[in-house]
């Protein structure tokens, strides 16, 4: 490629992001524009869980921050990094609120703080599947949301895996060895 041909790439590249640029500015002029959030972190999740003490108790609190551990290889996994949630997935294939769910729905409605903002779809670290997770303004969202499900399961946390009474016992075992870290 000559060195003309070159330039003439690169102005039509100016060219095609001023065109983008102007259709976006177009769009959302006057409008409210969302940025994207940076991901996550542990950080998000002390305070979470140091508001859910408060609301639910050291002991079931403390619960919540192994179930969270558990669900989100301790805060580190991508899913989590992009929803701030322990892993909840939508109901069947309900891509808009609520999502298939109907437990947290009161919870979302008395507290709008709290209720998702949307989805995200990703391949599962283990099977790789495709699993579509509710994404939720903040990790005190997902986390309260998780409280007012443990709560009306009487804080069975192997029910946040399974409706099965065995595979509940091997869930609830495997999150009673989970050290906590946050709430002690």
């Amino acid at each position: 490629m000559t060195e003309q041909q070159s330039n003439i790439l690169k102005i039509a590249a100016i060219v095609v992001l001023l065109f983008i640029g102007t259709k976006v500015y177009r769009k959302t002029r006057g409008k409210k524009i969302v940025l994207m959030r940076k991901n996550f972190t542990e950080q998000d999740a002390v305070k979470a869980l140091k508001a859910a003490e408060k609301k639910f108790g050291t002991d079931a609190a403390a619960l919540l921050e192994r179930v969270m551990r558990w669900e989100t290889a301790h805060f580190t996994s991508g899913q989590y990094k992009r929803t701030g949630s322990p892993g909840m997935e939508i109901g069947g294939s309900n891509k808009s609120y609520p999502y298939g769910w109907v437990t947290p729905v009161g919870l979302w409605e008395k507290n709008p703080q709290y209720k998702p903002i949307g989805t995200y779809t990703t391949p599962e670290n283990q099977t790789g599947k495709i699993k579509t997770f509710i994404k939720f303004p903040s990790v005190e969202a997902a986390v309260m949301t998780l409280g007012e499900v443990l709560k009306n399961r009487n804080w069975n946390a192997g029910s946040w895996y399974s409706t099965n009474a065995t595979s509940q016992k091997l869930y609830n075992d495997k999150i009673n060895k989970v050290r906590n870290r946050i709430i002690v």
